[in-house]
């Protein structure tokens, strides 16, 4: 195997209970799916997470809530895109609870479910200021009330989303009281709703006061910060659940004053030893981090060095002489007393940790640990 990825169960569900520790038991945690489980492999975590008694998940769209069904997972699956109404029968046979946001698909959707003599499950997404999907919270009350009185609809859940609880307290504050006075209202008019929720991954960790009964959490269970200053973690501990490794397939010296790689960005200022590893921007490794990433081998940086090309990078190992053709490779990860994190490579590129994340190609090949050193899934 020349490249892969190894994913903790052991991590994974070590970050899980921190959340839950964090809000509280009362308070359920919707992990979030999408996006192949940020790189991470859904038909993986999923299970996974199913296992240690997670009874919610969240999917972007229809396929991922499929494909979580079709991988056996029986929990609730919110699709937390909008509804759209060719969607309504794989919504139905998949028993997938779908967001409503708008009047007009409501009402298109209600005439297919009453004549078919159908109900469903929906959660309503209120935009309290992040100008994406949602109905506008003006306007959410009287959606609501129209929504509660049609039979075709059981209303499971309410919610919204920030848009900055990674850096702008006042504006996360701003939602949170729209929020807060939309269920005041519909405390008044007497319309009660099972879950209630709005505290991402930021929020869980600075927002108290918005758990409510549930939280959405996603790259805190993948054991990676959406603050880039850690010393706000307020006492969470978080373990990465993924490593990202590849292997030295190529050695040779270079003399000095010799470009490497496509546009010779980098000459050499002496002779080197340089190495190649399988792995380029096809693989997901961004190209902003040619000539300033490194990778690590034999427990020691490995500079990269000239443009990273589709299929290959060019690494530096003039430091490591015992480095030989298949040495294990650290991508992302951690090898004796180094390690390279996605917060770091987020650093370096200027790429969101998510970006990090979703960019790694999910062909590559994922080995799922238990224990940390028993394989208990390949694929």
């Amino acid at each position: 195997m020349k490249i892969w990825q190894e994913i903790s169960i052991e991590n994974l569900q070590f970050n899980l209970n921190q959340i839950r520790q964090k809000v509280g038991k009362n308070v359920d945690v919707l992990a979030v799916i999408k996006a192949n489980a940020y790189g991470h492999g859904a038909d993986i975590i999923a299970p996974a997470l199913e296992a240690a008694g997670v009874n919610f998940f969240g999917a972007a769209g229809i396929e991922e809530a499929i494909a979580l069904r079709d991988i056996g997972i029986k929990s609730n699956i919110l699709l937390m895109g909008p509804l759209l109404e060719y969607e309504l029968n794989e919504i139905i046979n998949n028993n997938v609870i779908p967001t409503l946001s708008d009047k007009k698909t409501a009402e298109n959707i209600k005439i297919i479910l009453d004549r078919e003599n159908k109900k469903i499950k929906i959660h309503v997404k209120i935009d309290t200021g992040m100008g994406r999907f949602g109905i506008y919270y003006k306007d959410a009350l009287d959606f609501i009330e129209f929504v509660s009185r049609q039979k075709c609809f059981e209303i499971n859940g309410i919610y919204s989303h920030f848009s900055s609880a990674d850096f702008d307290s006042k504006e996360t504050e701003k939602q949170l009281n729209i929020f807060l006075s939309i269920l005041r209202g519909l405390e008044e008019k007497e319309i009660y709703i099972p879950y209630k929720h709005i505290a991402n991954s930021s929020a869980i960790i600075n927002l108290e006061n918005s758990y409510f009964n549930m939280v959405r959490s996603g790259l805190l269970l993948y054991g990676i910060s959406p603050i880039k200053n850690s010393a706000y973690l307020q006492g969470l501990e978080l373990r990465p659940v993924m490593q990202w490794k590849t292997r030295l397939v190529f050695k040779k010296n270079i003399p000095g004053n010799h470009g490497v790689s496509y546009g010779q960005s980098y000459i050499t200022p002496q002779k080197q030893n340089i190495g190649i590893i399988p792995v380029g921007y096809k693989h997901g490794l961004d190209r902003n981090l040619s000539n300033k990433g490194f990778v690590l081998i034999k427990g020691k940086q490995a500079p990269i060095i000239g443009a990273i090309t589709m299929d290959y990078t060019i690494i530096n190992l003039s430091d490591i002489p015992l480095s030989k053709i298949g040495d294990e490779v650290v991508i992302i990860g951690s090898q004796e007393d180094n390690k390279i994190s996605v917060e770091q490579l987020s650093a370096k590129t200027g790429r969101l940790p998510y970006e990090v994340l979703c960019n790694i190609s999910d062909k590559i090949e994922k080995l799922a640990i238990k224990n940390r050193t028993e394989i208990i899934y390949h694929g």
